[in-house]
């Protein structure tokens, strides 16, 4: 960052009537020397012809703990990992709202985090806007308590995946909640079931699949790869236009059976998950001619890892038909809409 290269420019783009921003600085000043991020920072707010100004980089949340790596040192990971970083972050935050003629508001409440994979008694989740710390509840009971809190702001974006050294043996449920700087609660993530007690075996294996579309030019990927207990065969749905979708699966348990739990598993290609559903619903039924009970809502779900199914937790369940109802669609390998999943398991 360089205070005299930024005004030389910004003399350039008013020399031939045109608006400056001041875009891609390295805000980390101490990477490659220059002006401190203060002076550069004040420099962008005293002059009317700079218009904006655009730090290089954000780093986001990764699904599978911490931060998605790109730029190293340049990636802003809030809230920073040390008192130099996170006055840096904060800097920019004044900053911001400098630039828009206000001032900066209390830090907002944080979003939710989501468990995204519990192994042994290590827990896995992908972090929450605004989050700085993070606080672990578990339960030995029920997916809705009595709670213990196992972990008490405990963990940090940094410090992820935590180890539960107090776990206990048989199922158990974990939430997490995150906290902003100020010591504020977000809301709770969706409870996630885990330990020995988890599964009673698949009810759904070797069932038979109705699925409402296919391609039409192959018959390799019905719906009975569903329940084939194989990740290699994959359900497709047909090609849809857009994102909007009423792609479903449904699976006949061949009688009225007690299930907890949900696992779809992500169809993948070269290593990545694709079209696996942005929002879909669970749904159980003795009868679907008499209509479906809504299990479980899931709405801007996360492109999961493609190394594992995704859990869902249902409560104590007793239906003879399950299905999968998908509203959002994502893209496949292709960039083409489909409803896509490998296997599902019911137990």
């Amino acid at each position: 960052m360089s205070v005299s290269n930024l005004t030389k420019d910004v003399g350039y783009a008013s020399a031939a009537n045109r608006p400056f921003l001041a875009g891609e600085y390295d805000w980390p000043s101490s990477i490659s020397g220059g002006d401190s991020l203060a002076s550069f920072l004040s420099a962008i707010e005293g002059n009317s012809a700079i218009v904006g100004d655009l730090l290089w980089d954000g780093g986001a949340h990764s699904d599978t703990n911490g931060f998605d790596q790109h730029n190293g040192a340049l990636d802003l990971r809030y809230p920073g990992n040390s008192s130099t970083e996170s006055g840096n972050i904060q800097a920019l935050r004044t900053h911001a709202y400098v630039m828009r003629g206000t001032s900066a508001p209390a830090v907002g409440t944080p979003g939710t985090p989501l468990i995204t994979s519990v192994t042994g008694n290590q827990i896995v989740w992908r972090g929450a806007s605004l989050g700085a710390s993070y606080s672990v509840d578990c339960s030995t009971v029920s997916n809705s308590g009595p709670w213990t809190t196992v972990c008490n702001q405990c963990a940090t974006d940094y410090t992820t995946p935590w180890t539960d050294s107090t776990q206990p043996s048989g199922t158990v449920w974990y939430r997490v909640v995150g906290y902003n700087l100020s010591g504020v609660a977000g809301a709770y993530s969706p409870v996630f079931q885990a330990g020995s007690g988890t599964s009673t075996g698949n009810l759904a294996a070797g069932k038979s699949v109705m699925v409402s579309s296919t391609v039409s030019w192959t018959n390799s990927y019905g719906g009975s790869n569903l329940t084939d207990g194989t990740t290699t065969n994959f359900w497709t749905s047909q090609q849809l236009s857009s994102s909007a979708a009423n792609e479903s699966a449904t699976l006949d348990l061949g009688n009225q059976q007690s299930f907890s739990r949900v696992v779809l598993s992500p169809r993948v290609a070269n290593g990545v998950t694709v079209a696996f559903p942005a929002a879909f619903t669970l749904q159980g039924s003795n009868d679907p001619n008499a209509g479906w009970t809504t299990l479980q809502t899931i709405s801007s779900f996360f492109n999961p890892p493609a190394t594992a199914g995704q859990a869902f937790v249902v409560g104590s369940q007793s239906y003879r038909y399950v299905r999968v109802l998908a509203t959002t669609a994502r893209q496949d390998d292709a960039g083409h809409y489909y409803t896509q999943f490998a296997d599902v398991e019911v137990d």
